[in-house]
């Protein structure tokens, strides 16, 4: 219930090593990012926590995000209706390459990233 959010798979080869951090971590519905401001976050920020909480995963972690997630819900703190349709292309640290196309957050490449044998196979 309590990971990270999946990215779309094309973001993997322009993360740097610290953001391949989030590769160690199973996929789930809340987390730091989600609390922090989702897709309000710049990428910076979004996967700065992504790592944060990969550094420290715990259960003790993992309620407290629980916790914070059904308060959020309950009182509908944060909520931005369109939150995740402006949101931009990752490029990485070297930024966007020269003639790519912008590839919005409308393309649905959706696809979680794997976890254990399969992830250290991508790196």
């Amino acid at each position: 219930m309590v990971g990270l959010r999946p990215l779309l798979m094309r973001y993997v080869p322009r993360y740097d090593e610290r953001q391949r951090l989030r590769l160690k971590v199973k996929p789930g519905l809340t987390g730091l990012a989600q609390l922090a401001g989702r897709n309000s976050l710049d990428w910076d920020a979004r996967l700065e926590l992504d790592a944060l909480y990969a550094e420290r995963v715990s259960i003790l972690l993992d309620l407290r995000l629980i916790l914070m997630t059904l308060g959020r819900v309950i009182t509908r703190e944060g909520v931005i209706v369109s939150a995740g349709s402006d949101m931009e292309e990752f490029w990485g640290t070297r930024g966007k390459p020269p003639g790519a196309a912008s590839g919005g957050a409308d393309e649905d490449e959706s696809v979680p990233l794997q976890t254990g044998t399969q992830a250290r196979q991508m790196r």
